[in-house]
């Protein structure tokens, strides 16, 4: 599996007053292989891509750093800046495994990844959320970027404890989420796919390692219910049925 890069040429018409832009018709950097043309499963140790879920760019001071959520691999994997990226270039960062080369679940143990399938960055503090779908919860890494030297989250969200990965639909619980989105204030949105609904968890508490449960459920009449479409044959405007991303 690979990322592509799509480049966007902007033609400016002065005399017209008007901007045009125009996508090229090729990509022009790819993440995880090689080259442009191989597409092969792990072909290089370290950069290469198991089935990748998500994408996410923190472009807080002056850099463009970009995550990819590494599913098959258990794993996320960050580039320090897009800018100066070039084909082959190794991760600045890997999150979730001991080393670049690791790629077996729970490589760091309770705190590492069980087939992650999507990731979000909050804008104002470059924190990351990792929804961590076969442990049905989504994990939080203090800005990575700022902080090189751990792997480790910091809280979790879904679950009472670090060591804990049972399924569940109450306002502190997540079943199978697959995927996540942090607003303007810092609240996390997260796409709880086995319990068909979206959960708002507002802006944490620093240092929670366990924040407050949900203040905010869609998709369900209440925070304990559970069925797709409500229980109903055919779903409704309130109603959702295994949501898988959000934004």
């Amino acid at each position: 599996m690979r990322i592509f890069r799509v480049r966007m040429l902007l033609c400016v018409l002065l005399a017209a007053g008007t901007v045009q832009a125009q996508l090229s018709s090729s990509a022009y950097r790819v993440l995880g292989q090689t080259d442009l043309q191989s597409n092969g499963l792990n072909m290089a140790g370290g950069v290469s891509l198991h089935n990748p879920g998500g994408v996410a760019l923190d472009v807080r001071g002056g850099q463009e750093h970009v995550y990819i959520c590494d599913t098959g691999n258990s794993r996320v994997l960050a580039w320090a800046d897009l800018a100066s990226y070039h084909i082959g270039d190794s991760p600045a960062l890997v999150l979730g495994q001991p080393a670049a080369g690791d790629v077996s679940a729970y490589g760091i143990g309770a705190k590492g990844f069980n087939g992650p399938t999507a990731i979000a960055v909050d804008p104002n503090t470059g924190n990351l959320y990792v929804a961590d779908t076969g442990n049905n919860r989504v994990l939080r890494f203090p800005s990575p970027f700022d902080n090189p030297a751990r792997i480790e989250p910091d809280a979790v969200y879904g679950q009472p404890d670090f060591t804990t990965f049972t399924a569940g639909s109450s306002p502190g619980s997540l079943s199978a989420p697959r995927g996540v989105a942090v607003d303007a204030a810092g609240n996390l949105w997260v796409a709880d796919s086995g319990n068909n609904r979206i959960l708002r968890f507002a802006a944490a508490t620093p240092g929670a390692s366990v924040p407050p449960p949900a203040d905010t459920v869609i998709g369900q009449a209440d925070f304990v219910s559970n069925s797709s479409n409500q229980g109903a044959t055919a779903p409704s405007a309130s109603s959702l049925y295994a949501p898988a991303g959000l934004a």
